[in-house]
């Protein structure tokens, strides 16, 4: 299950806004208009959230209580909270498919 499902299905009920994500054809979207000031971001590294935002803080890791070993929990297990949109042209309003980022 890709990181935008649980969101997808569960967000509604926490009154989330749907997730973004440049992952298989979900980029088609586009973004939001107004585009977000803060985002939840998974699935990326720290010198990728770095270079993809202005300002970015870990608020917590992914894991599983089995200590399953699987992409999220070895590459990527960061969870950031990120703001100051970069390169990913959402104050542009653009649709830009990216290497596979989840945020929301």
């Amino acid at each position: 299950m890709a990181s935008r499902e649980p969101i997808e299905i569960l967000g509604p009920a926490y009154h989330l806004p749907p997730p973004i994500s440049g992952t298989n054809s979900a980029w088609l979207r586009g973004y939001p208009v107004p585009p977000p000031s803060t985002l939840i971001v998974l699935g990326t590294s720290w010198k990728d959230a770095d270079r993809m935002y202005t300002s970015c803080h870990v608020a917590g890791h992914d894991g599983n209580a089995l200590g399953v070993q699987n992409e999220e929990s070895q590459d990527h297990p960061d969870i950031f909270v990120c703001g100051g949109l970069g390169y990913l042209g959402l104050s542009s309003g653009r649709n830009t498919r990216d290497s596979g980022n989840d945020v929301g």
